[in-house]
């Protein structure tokens, strides 16, 4: 699970955005509007993050499955930095007995770990997440990497198992993705920034982006001033 509990919904980020652009309601926008919209919340949730100075914040820790010494790539959203264990580290009962698993190469397909075990521990930080407005349709047959949106919960899902009929809640064909509520508000300023762009409204991009480094700058004020 996350370390960082304080997660906010693509839903809760895109309403924010369209409030900052104006808009009264997402339903007002076209399909393509809202996908457009999708895309500048992605890029300005990645433009965010590579600011954050807390990348702790963002890591991820579970229990993951191996099969022949592989572990899937897909199960670690496309891990940008990655620890095995044998147990979890940080844990008070398994702390002391944890050890960290050597990685023997690394594949397309995913990593393979020095370990006979069939379950072992991960640290990973997983790389940004591509968000989407394509509403999921149960009826539907989605592949591994697939974005979904679900407008019952607010969220985007990313397919991590071939799935037919699969709701997202299943956490072995889905995986949620989610935001930091601490970086909301740099969020959704750089996307409606971002969405400005896309929408050639060059002005008022420049203004809202100048309006997000500002306050990105104020959350990392206090974090990197000396004590």
């Amino acid at each position: 699970m996350p370390l960082f509990p304080d997660t906010v919904s693509f839903k809760q980020v895109r309403d924010a955005t369209i409030a900052i652009l104006g808009v009264a309601d997402a339903s007002t926008l076209g399909a393509i509007k809202l996908q457009r919209l999708a895309a500048a919340i992605t890029a300005a949730n990645a433009f965010v993050l590579r600011y954050y100075p807390w990348p702790d914040a963002i890591e991820v820790q579970s229990s993951v499955s191996v099969t022949d010494g592989l572990v899937s790539l897909n199960t670690l959203q496309k891990a940008i930095w990655i620890e095995f264990w044998t147990a979890n580290p940080g844990a008070q009962s398994t702390k002391n007995s944890a050890r960290r698993l050597y990685i023997l190469r690394t594949e397309a397909s995913g990593y393979y770990v020095d370990t006979s075990a069939a379950t072992i521990y991960a640290r990973f930080i997983p790389e940004s997440p591509t968000f989407s407005a394509t509403e999921v349709v149960y009826a539907t047959a989605y592949s591994v990497g697939d974005i979904v949106y679900n407008s019952a919960t607010g969220h985007c899902y990313v397919c991590i198992a071939s799935a037919y009929g699969s709701s997202v809640l299943d956490t072995s064909k889905f995986t949620v993705l989610t935001m930091l509520y601490t970086l909301l508000e740099p969020i959704k300023t750089f996307a409606a920034s971002v969405y400005r762009r896309l929408e050639q409204e060059y002005d008022q991009e420049k203004a809202l982006r100048e309006s997000a480094i500002m306050l990105l700058e104020e959350i990392r004020q206090p974090l990197t001033s000396p004590q």
